[in-house]
């Protein structure tokens, strides 16, 4: 089962992404793990890793490799 702190952390991160289309999300899911919902603790963990990959990517594309550096405001 997955937890409600992986269910608030998917969320997070899913809200910190810019994504191409409206869901996705469940898109991603989909295609990650040909299902259409996350069900298992294990699942959750893969998810959570994925987004967060996704999010160091977006900001490496955007800001570039010293991102992490940068003082946000």
């Amino acid at each position: 089962m997955v937890s409600p702190a992986q269910k608030k952390k998917i969320g997070a991160l899913a809200n910190m992404i810019e994504w191409r289309v409206k869901d996705g999300l469940t898109r991603w899911v989909a295609k990650r793990f040909s299902t259409d919902r996350i069900k298992t603790a294990q699942q959750a963990w893969q998810v959570i890793e994925g987004l967060k990959k996704m999010f160091e990517r977006q900001m490496e594309k955007q800001y570039g490799s010293g991102w992490r550096i940068i003082n946000y405001e």
